[in-house]
């Protein structure tokens, strides 16, 4: 599944807004793991505590894989 803010507000800080959200109101005591096949997105994971853990090779892709300590 592919998340990303209308091509209108792009640049605008809509694109946090739903990481915010889940992240608030999620609990999650023994933390997050998150995978994308779009490692430019991992500077915005990064924002949210996520670390990288690796970088994939699949084909036409490089899936990133990151995780979040739990709280």
């Amino acid at each position: 599944m592919g998340v990303r803010p209308r091509p209108g507000l792009t640049g605008r800080g809509a694109g946090r807004l739903l990481p915010n959200h889940v992240l608030a109101t999620t609990p999650a005591p023994h933390g997050l793991y998150l995978t994308m096949a779009d490692p430019a997105n991992v500077r915005l994971y990064r924002h949210f505590g996520f670390t990288a853990l690796r970088e994939t090779p699949l084909g036409p892709l490089c899936v990133a894989s990151m995780s979040r300590a739990g709280e």
